[in-house]
C-alpha cells in the first residue's frame, strides 16, 4: 500500500503525550512484561523508523 509508512507516523504523532496510558491495555492483552518506560521507548523509536521507511518508499520507483 503506497504511503503506508507515512500513515504509520500518525499514531506516534497523535499519541505522544499519552502513550503511557496504554499500559493497562497491553497488560490486559497479556503483555505484562511491558513497563511504562518500555512502552515510551518503543513509541519513541517507532517514529524515526517509520519516517526512514517512508523516505525509502519515496526513493523507490514503482
Amino acid at each position: 500500500m503506497p504511503g503506508r509508512a507515512l500513515w504509520d507516523l500518525f499514531a506516534p504523532i497523535s499519541s505522544h503525550r499519552s502513550v503511557e496510558t496504554w499500559l493497562p491495555n497491553h497488560h490486559d492483552l497479556g503483555h505484562t512484561d511491558i513497563t511504562a518506560a518500555e512502552l515510551r521507548r518503543r513509541h519513541t523509536d517507532w517514529g524515526p523508523e517509520r519516517l526512514a521507511r517512508h523516505r525509502v518508499e519515496q526513493d523507490t520507483p514503482r
